[in-house]
């Protein structure tokens, strides 16, 4: 009995011994507005796997979740509408949908 006393305060008190992370709000646009630098390098070099990974929903990206062929039509598009030299991230508005949380980021490409 003893050594299952001392196993629950041995657990108890481990969870109490953990550390929690917080991320600052500067750090937060970081990830996204890496995304938009990926998926713009991808349309330019017409990499449609890197862009099926990186565009998609809530339910995940799209080449997870599209037929492979309706991928790569849909993806060659994209990149034929989106070749750049160049491009700047103008905007940023944060709105919800649907329940989730969304950030549209406005890109202006030369």
């Amino acid at each position: 009995m003893k050594r299952l006393t001392l196993l629950f305060v041995l657990l108890i008190s481990v969870g109490a011994c953990t550390t929690q992370t917080t991320v600052s709000q500067a750090q937060l646009p970081l990830a996204p507005a890496l995304l938009v630098e990926r998926f713009l390098q991808a349309t330019n070099t017409r990499d449609p796997e890197t862009m099926s990974r990186l565009f998609g929903t809530d339910d995940g990206p799209i080449g997870d979740s599209w037929g492979r062929v309706e991928v790569e039509l849909r993806v060659d598009l994209i990149a034929e509408i989106l070749q750049h030299d160049d491009y700047e991230i103008i905007s940023e508005r944060r709105f919800r949908a649907t329940g989730s949380a969304l950030t549209s980021r406005y890109v202006e490409a030369r």
